[in-house]
């Protein structure tokens, strides 16, 4: 097992991380005690806050409709890989309690209209330009060539991650 995530002082959503307990999930992930914006407290697992799953204690209706309406409303779902990829680049970009926030949104990085409202039409872009969905994990993923431009047609393609990887910004020490 891994060294365990101090979480504390930290947003995501509408829930601050105050300690972590002693109990562990079966997979040996950190549960973690939590305060809602509304005050309520509850417990949460580091992975549900880490990849905003959990974003508040279930107190807000709002909450629930932003991951359960864009399924209804762009003919996708959760369990569809394709879907997951989409929503991943909505809340990398859009939503600051991500732990990539400051990578993407927080750089300027977007998404085109076409896309970030209509998911059947970034699937069926992702369908002609390569996507695989029977691809390995890591063999079919989405990169920006520009890595300082926005995520849109003609600036994404699926690659390897051993592709993507050499495709970052440069850092300077």
């Amino acid at each position: 097992m891994g060294k365990s995530i101090d979480l504390r002082g930290k947003r995501f959503g509408k829930v601050l991380p105050l300690m972590p307990t002693s109990k562990r999930k079966a997979n040996g992930e950190v549960i973690w005690e939590c305060r809602c914006d509304c005050g309520k407290i509850f417990y949460a697992g580091t992975g549900t806050l880490r990849y905003g799953t959990t974003q508040s204690c279930g107190c807000s209706h709002h909450d629930n409709a932003v991951y359960n309406t864009p399924a209804k409303t762009h003919g996708g779902s959760r369990k569809e890989r394709l879907y997951r990829v989409w929503r991943g680049m909505i809340d990398r970009c859009y939503y600051p309690s991500h732990n990539r926030y400051k990578d993407y949104g927080g750089r300027g990085i977007y998404i085109c209209d076409e896309w970030r409202h209509d998911y059947a039409a970034f699937r069926n872009w992702a369908l002609a330009n390569g996507y695989d969905e029977s691809a390995p994990r890591g063999e079919c993923t989405i990169d920006r060539i520009n890595v300082n431009g926005p995520y849109s047609p003609d600036n994404c393609r699926f690659v390897s991650m051993k592709i993507q990887s050499k495709n970052k910004r440069k850092k300077v020490c």
